[in-house]
């Protein structure tokens, strides 16, 4: 019974020694092999950083982000003074209403 105790712990210690060197070995090689695919793909003019992948900025006349801020900015003073729209037929009595062409100023 102890032979056989001794026979199973060996093989089980060489199975995990087998194991320990197969992810070892599997670990270098996998970098191994990105760095030189990697390099293959540098040799080809490949983008692999992302600094390189970012495009260039737009000149100050080419770009139209500024203007389109701006306009949003004016829009949403425009909302402002939507509230001081005439009451379009907002009824005063029943049977009568107050016509936007009929009012004397237009607030702005």
């Amino acid at each position: 019974m102890k032979k056989l105790r001794r026979v199973c712990l060996w093989i089980f210690a060489a199975l995990l020694v087998l194991f320990a060197i197969f992810v070892t070995v599997e670990h270098f090689r996998g970098k191994w092999e990105l760095a030189a695919r990697l390099k293959e793909l540098q040799a080809r003019g490949e983008k692999l950083t992302v600094a390189e992948l970012v495009p260039p900025r737009p000149s100050a006349e080419q770009n139209a982000a500024v203007e389109l801020v701006r306009l949003m900015d004016e829009l949403g003073s425009l909302d402002a003074s939507l509230c001081d729209l005439p009451p379009s037929l907002r009824f005063t009595s029943p049977g009568k209403a107050v016509v936007c062409s009929r009012r004397n100023e237009w607030p702005m």
